[in-house]
């Protein structure tokens, strides 16, 4: 899917970033050096993790999957939600 202002759409919601942000200050901080831009835009474009605000349809109706298997999960479920997909309308099964 590839990168956006709001950082990689494959890997979506605000909670990903800070995840991403946070592995990344743990590898330079292991390594004791930065690590190049270019390589870390594009590992995290590589990345995809099945089950985690997965868009497998973004036709209408859009259909996302997300394995949220507790509170947190499910809030960060619900605010990558209201980021991305905004509608006063929803589904859940």
């Amino acid at each position: 899917m590839g990168h956006s202002s709001r950082g990689t759409e494959n890997l979506l919601g605000a909670h990903q970033c800070r995840n991403a942000a946070l592995a990344l200050a743990a590898a330079q901080s292991f390594l004791e050096s930065p690590i190049d831009t270019a390589a870390v835009h594009d590992a995290l474009g590589a990345v995809h993790l099945d089950g985690r605000a997965e868009v497998l349809r973004t036709a209408e109706p859009v259909i996302i999957v997300d394995g949220a298997h507790n509170h947190a999960g499910a809030r960060a479920l619900r605010g990558t939600l209201d980021e991305y997909f905004p509608t006063p309308r929803r589904a859940f099964w």
